[in-house]
C-alpha cells in the first residue's frame, strides 16, 4: 500500500500516494512540492529526486542510498541518521539542515551548500566534498577519512574529534575553524617540494630509526609495513631524496610550511 504523503506540521495530504504505482514514483513525480513533507524512515533508494524542493522536509532514518539529489533545496531539512550512501548531491543546498549521525559514505557533495549545517558523527568516508560551503558547519566527530575536501569552504567549521584520516584538505579555508594542528599527522599531503618530503621523512625516521629508513631506501623492507607502529605523516615519499638527519621545522613552523605548500588558510 503506497504511504500518503504529508505535511510534517499540518498533517494535511501533500501528495495523494494512490495515483501512483509506488510511493518512490510519488515523490519523484511531486519533487517540486515536497516543502514540509513527512517523509520519515521511506524508502527512496535510487530516486531522481534532483532540484527537488524538501525545504523543512522530514527525512529522519529515511533510505535515499544512491538517490540523485543534485541542485536539490534541503534548507533546514531533518536528516538525521538518513541513509545517503553515494547518494548525488552535488550543488544541493543542505544549509543549516541537521545531519546528525547521517551516512554519506561515498556521497557526491562537490560545490554543496553545507553552512551551518550539523554534521556532527556523521559517516562521510571517502565522501566528495571538493568546493563544498562548509561554513560554521559543526563536523564533531564526523568521519572523514579518505574524503575529498579539496577547495571546500571550512571557515569557523568545528573540527573538533573529527578523523581526518588520510583526507585531501589541498587549497581549503580554514581561517578561524575549530581544529587542533594535531590534524596534520592525520591529512594526507600527496606530492610535496623535495624539501619538505624530506623533512617528512626524517620526522617518520624518527620513529622507526634512520638506519631503518636507509634500509627500506636500499631495497629493504618498510619500516611501518607490520603495523607494530605508525608513520607521522602520509605523503608521497622520494627514496632518492633521503639523507639522514634531524628534522628542521616542528609543530606550528611545520603546520604553517605545509599549509603554505597546499594552498591552505589558515590566517
Amino acid at each position: 500500500m503506497n504511504r500518503q504523503i504529508k505535511n510534517r506540521y499540518t498533517n494535511e495530504i501533500i501528495v495523494k500516494s494512490k495515483k501512483y504505482s509506488s510511493t518512490k514514483i510519488a515523490v519523484e513525480k511531486n519533487k517540486q512540492n515536497l516543502s514540509e513533507a513527512n517523509l520519515r524512515e521511506i524508502n527512496l533508494s535510487g530516486t531522481e529526486l534532483s532540484g527537488a524542493d524538501l525545504i523543512l522536509a522530514n527525512l529522519n532514518e529515511a533510505n535515499l542510498n544512491g538517490a540523485n539529489l543534485s541542485e536539490a533545496y534541503l534548507i533546514w531539512a531533518n536528516l538525521i541518521r538518513t541513509n545517503l550512501r553515494r547518494a548525488n548531491l552535488s550543488e544541493a543546498n543542505l544549509s543549516e539542515a541537521n545531519l546528525i549521525w547521517a551516512n554519506l559514505r561515498q556521497a557526491n557533495l562537490s560545490e554543496a551548500n553545507l553552512s551551518e549545517a550539523n554534521l556532527s558523527e556523521a559517516n562521510l568516508n571517502e565522501a566528495n566534498l571538493s568546493g563544498a560551503n562548509l561554513w560554521k558547519t559543526d563536523l564533531r566527530g564526523a568521519n572523514l577519512r579518505r574524503a575529498n575536501l579539496s577547495g571546500a569552504n571550512l571557515r569557523r567549521a568545528n573540527l573538533n574529534g573529527t578523523d581526518l584520516w588520510k583526507t585531501n584538505l589541498n587549497e581549503v579555508d580554514l581561517r578561524e575553524a575549530n581544529y587542533s594542528i594535531s590534524i596534520m599527522h592525520q591529512i594526507d599531503w600527496g606530492e610535496l617540494s623535495d624539501e619538505l618530503t624530506l623533512e617528512l621523512m626524517r620526522h617518520d625516521a624518527e620513529i622507526c630509526g634512520s638506519k631503518a629508513m636507509t634500509n627500506w631506501v636500499k631495497g629493504g623492507k618498510c619500516p611501518f609495513s607490520t603495523g607494530n607502529i605508525q608513520r607521522l605523516f602520509y605523503f608521497n615519499e622520494k627514496k632518492e631524496l633521503w639523507k639522514s638527519g634531524k628534522p628542521k621545522l616542528h609543530k606550528m613552523k611545520l603546520w604553517k610550511a605545509l599549509c603554505k605548500e597546499k594552498n591552505i588558510k589558515i590566517r
